[in-house]
């Protein structure tokens, strides 16, 4: 509750600058991030593995994509928008309207992990990039969209018992949510809850939540969405965002020189290497 009110405190203060003033919300960007930031600090890196074929796409256009978590397979990482209550009216309530209007993106703090490469394993043609938690919100925060502070976010995924899920579930949503926040912000931190089996991941989300009003100018919107469909992109500076580009580790040293001529084809001129997870190495202990 605390950190709900310091967060609605704070937009406002940032509101009254900008109404007193008339200040370009702009200027006050990073505050402004700072207050839809939950659980990781700006200077963290990120990793995200990802196949070699969208590597190029993301090259190509020069953007990322974020999906609807309605489109993703365990039930339980979007379990409060799954919800519904029944009213004492008999009326059914439930969160299906904010759910279509959300769209995800995962990273993670580990930038080595077995298990993360391990779910990637159909002819290792897969990469890993690096970048850091600051980059990815300033490239996704767009003060231009009149909602942005209801719109983009940043958290930190705990990990939780299922017994946990189903307990908030069955005590009502309602009384540990919503009575403290507003219906996005339930969704928002909802998910950045999972299960304790997942735990591995150490799991970062941006979230981009779509408002339900649909007076936004889209002529000056960076980057323009369209609700039908499941994927959203946003802009980036592949050579500024894209730190580092790391192949799996069971690529075959071929197909790495291969996908390095292709990535420096599509003008990215970082960092590129080759995963040593599974590197044999001369281990000689001296005495």
């Amino acid at each position: 509750m605390g950190k709900l009110m310091d967060r609605i405190d704070k937009i406002s203060e940032l509101d009254f600058l900008i109404d007193k003033y008339n200040i370009d919300p702009k200027h006050l960007k990073s505050l402004y991030i700072e207050c839809n930031t939950i659980d990781i600090d700006m200077n963290s890196e990120l990793y995200r593995i990802m196949s070699f074929e969208r590597l190029k796409q993301s090259l190509e256009n020069k953007c990322l994509s974020m999906s609807k978590p309605q489109t993703w397979v365990d039930p339980f990482e979007t379990f409060l928008m799954n919800y519904r209550a029944r009213l004492k009216d008999g009326r059914i309530v439930g969160f299906q309207q904010i759910r279509d209007r959300i769209y995800c993106q995962c990273w993670s703090l580990r930038k080595e992990c077995e298990g993360l490469w391990k779910v990637h394993t159909k002819d290792y043609q897969y990469v890993r990039i690096k970048t850091t938690a600051g980059k990815l919100m300033e490239y996704l925060y767009d003060t231009n969209n009149i909602f942005h502070y209801l719109s983009y976010f940043i958290g930190r995924v705990t990990y939780v018992e299922e017994d946990f899920i189903m307990d908030l579930l069955k005590e009502g949503v309602g009384s540990y949510f919503t009575s403290i926040m507003s219906s996005y912000m339930a969704i928002v931190h909802s998910l950045l809850i999972k299960r304790k089996a997942f735990e591995y991941e150490d799991e970062v989300r941006i979230i981009f939540n779509v408002h339900e009003k649909d007076d936004v100018d889209f002529s000056k919107v960076i980057n323009k969405w369209n609700l039908k469909n499941n994927y959203f992109d946003f802009k980036i500076d592949t050579n500024d965002l894209i730190e580092e580009i790391t192949f799996h580790p069971y690529l075959k040293e071929e197909d790495c020189v291969k996908f390095e001529q292709e990535i420096r084809a599509r003008e990215y001129n970082g960092i590129i290497n080759h995963s040593t997870l599974y590197t044999k190495k001369d281990m000689i202990v001296d005495f």
